[in-house]
């Protein structure tokens, strides 16, 4: 989630003088770029996915609403982050690349992939929420308690709050060390400390977003179980979805400390060391988070994982339009009772009559 502030001031020191690219990365650089290429076309893959499960998904679609515009945010995030990365690799001090290109590239970076976090841990809360109402007998004349709403509702606004304000200070913070600004030394120093005490805010809330997420899943598995509802969606977000969730926030605690002031300290000794870390971030970061869209997407992309329980096949139901909407099974009268067999009179006699006109 976060980006590696010293690398950011390492390139923006070269910005000078005359236009003339060179690519000129390390393996290790490319290797990063690489897998942002491969990610991309994932979420691109995904997004395709989205559009069949928001067509399977009748009446169950909101949730995927916000899922889809994460996936469209996190492609524009990571080609934001390639072009930086391309950007980063020109070394010659005699090229002019424009510091509001490193300035834009990396605040697209931060404030699209802040948001399709907050966009994600909505869409997840929500589709428990959703399905736990309609797969679970109400107790009381209610479902879920609206407490749990108000909960996932309000920890999704403090996190996005937080992530659009990270990501803001961020960039004034590029900006700045980018040398568009007369600033002191002091002054840049209390900008970077400014972003790095709301991004361990933002990153504490969104860990403790993962708390009640799986307080939440774990309330509402416990209530079906107690209800005698065995439903494959609730079963795969707890089993599946949230694990990998966890591993994705724990993934992001150690990149966290390995890139705080008392982690890695980028010098010319530990370059390789920065960039092993560097690609190792890129592969988990971005694959924990492809992995848990992809586990809330094939969720809904069988339609008979959305039927109720006692439901055969929603066409039987005539939920769909140009369709005459009949029961299950018609009940029809038992069978008449007829005599065995009817007494008709014996053939009547037939008069031939042919010659009569003759």
């Amino acid at each position: 989630m976060r980006s590696s502030l010293g690398r950011t001031l390492a390139v923006l020191s070269l910005v000078e003088c005359a236009f003339a690219y060179e690519y000129d990365a390390t393996g290790l650089e490319t290797g990063s770029t690489v897998v942002k290429g491969i990610y991309a076309l994932v979420f691109i893959a995904l997004v395709g996915l989205s559009i069949p499960v928001l067509a399977i998904a009748r009446g169950h679609r909101v949730p995927y609403i916000p899922l889809l515009i994460a996936l469209i945010l996190n492609i524009f995030a990571v080609l934001a982050s390639i072009a930086y990365d391309i950007l980063a690799a020109d070394v010659d001090s005699n090229d002019d690349i424009p510091a509001d290109a490193f300035v834009a590239t990396t605040g697209i970076n931060s404030l699209f992939y802040s948001w399709s976090v907050a966009l994600v841990f909505l869409a997840f809360a929500h589709l428990i929420k959703v399905r736990v109402d309609n797969v679970v007998p109400p107790s009381g004349g209610q479902g879920l308690s609206f407490v749990w709403t108000i909960a996932y509702l309000a920890a999704f606004v403090i996190i996005f709050v937080f992530a659009t304000t990270t990501s803001g200070l961020y960039i004034d913070y590029v900006r700045a060390a980018s040398g568009d600004e007369l600033i002191t030394r002091r002054e840049l120093n209390q900008k970077i400390d400014n972003y790095n005490n709301v991004y361990y805010t933002f990153s504490a809330v969104w860990y403790a977003s993962a708390i009640l997420l799986g307080a939440l899943a774990f309330f509402v598995y416990n209530k079906a179980r107690r209800a005698g509802v065995d439903d494959k969606i609730l079963k795969t977000l707890f089993f599946v979805a949230f694990p990998i969730h966890i591993l994705h926030v724990i993934e992001d605690i150690i990149f966290t400390i390995l890139w705080s002031p008392s982690g890695l300290r980028a010098t010319l000794s530990n370059r390789d060391t920065i960039e092993s870390a560097g690609l190792a971030e890129a592969i988990l970061y971005l694959g924990l988070h492809a992995a848990t869209i992809a586990t809330l997407l094939f969720v809904g992309l069988r339609r008979g994982n959305w039927m109720l329980p006692g439901e055969s096949s929603a066409w039987q139901k005539g939920q769909y339009g140009g369709y005459a909407a009949y029961p299950v099974q018609m009940d029809y009268p038992a069978q008449a009772n007829y005599t065995t067999q009817a007494n008709y009179p014996t053939q009547t006699q037939y008069v031939d009559n042919s010659k009569v006109y003759q």
